[in-house]
């Protein structure tokens, strides 16, 4: 293989990684910390919705209820509402996934302080002859040094 074709691949690759990087992260906004505990805080509450996104992209409930402790509060669509355990919630978001069959997955925006956060991002779905939108918000607390799922709402 020509080096200079294959210099221009590898270019084009390492673009379209960096890009598409930039894109997924668009919705997280980096800040300074002048305790390296508080900066170890936020990257971890960043990588629990960076993992909850991803259970979410790729059809994976069992990645989303690693983060939950005791219970959560769901409302999917108004019609499963209330507290659930893990079990109940991982029963739950299967069957969600079953029936919106995702298309794509993506957070828009995020709030964090030291022991709150949340995501609001758009679930797109693909049911019968289109492609659907839901509004999808997930909220964390900090509990015993972990970041739990306290809520999601899909609507």
């Amino acid at each position: 293989m020509n080096t200079g074709i294959f210099k221009y691949c590898v270019l084009l690759i390492v673009l379209f990684i960096s890009i598409n990087l930039t894109a997924q992260e668009s919705w997280w906004k980096d800040k300074k910390f002048k305790s390296e505990k508080a900066k170890s805080q936020y990257e971890a509450c960043k990588m629990a919705f960076i993992d909850i996104g991803n259970g979410f992209k790729f059809k994976n409930p069992a990645t989303i209820c690693n983060y939950i402790n005791i219970d959560i509060l769901l409302n999917i669509i108004s019609f499963e509402k209330g507290y659930y355990t893990k079990d109940q919630a991982l029963l739950i978001l299967e069957q969600f996934m079953d029936y919106f069959k995702i298309e794509k997955f993506s957070f828009q925006k995020s709030y964090y302080n030291n022991n709150y956060a949340f995501a609001i991002g758009k679930y797109k779905y693909n049911i019968g002859e289109g492609t659907r939108n839901l509004n999808l918000t997930v909220s964390l607390n900090y509990k015993n040094d972990n970041w739990i799922i306290d809520q999601i709402l899909i609507n």
